[in-house]
């Protein structure tokens, strides 16, 4: 074998694998290209999806905001009548006086 075969042997190895290569990045273009546009619409369904998740998350909050405004509205109902009554300790702290009171003046 002669380095002129040679050579030409070589050389039609190069040629056969760059046009290899150029006919697989042709075809991974057109399958590349072709998923993208599914991503693309993909995307789109999960954008769909995620926005009804929102909203499915939106009427949940309402919910608890209602519930939160009704205990808000208990609570203040109970800060109302806490604020009529005498507490335990002044109560008894008047009995006391009393007390003491009706022993001065032999009532009781």
């Amino acid at each position: 074998m002669t380095i002129d075969k040679l050579a030409a042997i070589t050389l039609a190895g190069f040629k056969q694998a760059k046009s290899d290569t150029e006919a697989a990045f042709k075809s991974a273009k057109i399958d590349t290209d072709a998923g993208f546009k599914g991503v693309k619409s993909d995307n789109e369904s999960l954008a769909i999806i995620v926005a009804k998740g929102f909203e499915s998350v939106d009427k949940r909050f309402d919910s608890v905001d209602k519930k939160l405004k009704t205990l808000e509205d208990g609570q203040e109902q109970i800060k109302l009548r806490l604020d009529n009554v005498a507490y335990r300790f002044e109560l008894v702290e008047l009995q006391r006086r009393v007390q003491i009171l009706e022993k001065r003046v032999g009532v009781k």
